[in-house]
């Protein structure tokens, strides 16, 4: 399928199933298919997704990941919840494109891909749980494409120096949090992101 535009790249992905019951340790949320479609976009503008292996860590039910397949990037998206990748599975069918899904922690992903194309947990529970999924892609990737709360600002820069990654500002987002659980009380929550890409510095390569 050729995508025409960053558009058109929204639409379809407007049309995936969303988490049956998100699981709140899991702080699973929607990535909206606009701001979905304005990282992949922006990922395929810079760094060209066509025939590049991406791995999409902690995929939910796997709106990046597609997008980027729909793009030509040949995609793994990983998350520990069956139950997401099962849907993720599904979407995937209806879009008509080839992911390999896999139910996998963070931890025991060791094969390494050109790029990493993530919207981690933001760890609005108290731990830092974005923290895990930056420094594993951080080993893992030499370009990375990640999602964090505007307040991780000065980490994100700290710890992309000290591991010897450039860090870039792409795009800021108002992240609507839709309520999932009894316990929200407001209709929607919208939390300022940043959209940073991370590139290994040529002098730090082996």
């Amino acid at each position: 399928m050729k995508i025409k535009s960053k558009k058109h790249l929204g639409i379809l992905l407007s049309k995936l199933k969303h988490f049956e019951k998100p699981k709140i340790k899991l702080e699973q949320y929607e990535t909206p298919p606009e701001i979905a479609a304005d990282i992949i976009w922006n990922a395929h503008q810079i760094d060209g997704l066509k025939g590049k292996k991406v791995f999409d860590m902690g995929c939910g039910t796997g709106i990046l990941s597609i997008g980027a397949a729909l793009l030509g990037a040949d995609v793994i998206g990983y998350d520990v919840d069956k139950d997401a990748i099962r849907i993720a599975k599904e979407n995937a069918r209806k879009i008509g494109v080839k992911v390999k899904f896999l139910v996998r922690d963070i931890k025991e992903i060791y094969e390494k891909p050109d790029i990493i194309i993530q919207n981690p947990p933001f760890g609005t529970k108290g731990i830092f749980l974005d923290a895990l999924f930056l420094e594993k892609a951080l080993f893992l990737s030499p370009i990375i494409y990640t999602l964090h709360p505007s307040i991780r600002t000065n980490f994100i820069k700290a710890i992309s120096k000290a591991k010897g990654f450039s860090a870039q500002k792409i795009a800021e987002y108002k992240m609507p949090m839709k309520p999932t659980q009894p316990f929200h009380r407001k209709r929607v929550h919208y939390q300022k992101v940043i959209l940073w890409r991370l590139e290994k510095l040529q002098y730090f390569k082996n």
